[in-house]
């Protein structure tokens, strides 16, 4: 299950403002990212989210596409980047969902 983490981070905020913009990246991806993936037949994990960085797993039709870091470079980063614009992505792919993993639906 993704987490924002609770202890203040480097850039000291504190924990409600990590939540608040951990949560405001995980309804980007729920509202906005997953649904556009599963329009081209994929699927949206959600690893770890925090204020600085979110790890997104994509399976389905996204699985070893050549496509995926088109996807992360003009669509999942520029969205995440309006929510958090210091955010860092993490994007991965495959048939495997690794543990730990929700799927946005």
């Amino acid at each position: 299950m993704a987490e924002a983490t609770k202890a203040e981070g480097a850039s000291g905020a504190s924990a409600t403002e990590q939540t608040s913009v951990a949560s405001a990246i995980t309804a980007a991806c729920r509202e906005i990212i997953a649904p556009l993936v599963r329009a081209d037949g994929g699927h949206l994990y959600l690893l770890s989210v925090t204020r600085d960085e979110v790890h997104i797993h994509l399976t389905g039709t996204c699985a070893g596409c050549p496509g995926a870091h088109t996807t992360r470079d003009k669509m999942i980063q520029p969205i995440l980047q309006g929510v958090a614009p210091s955010v860092q992505l993490r994007l991965t792919t495959g048939w495997t969902v690794p543990d730990g993993a929700s799927e946005l639906v």
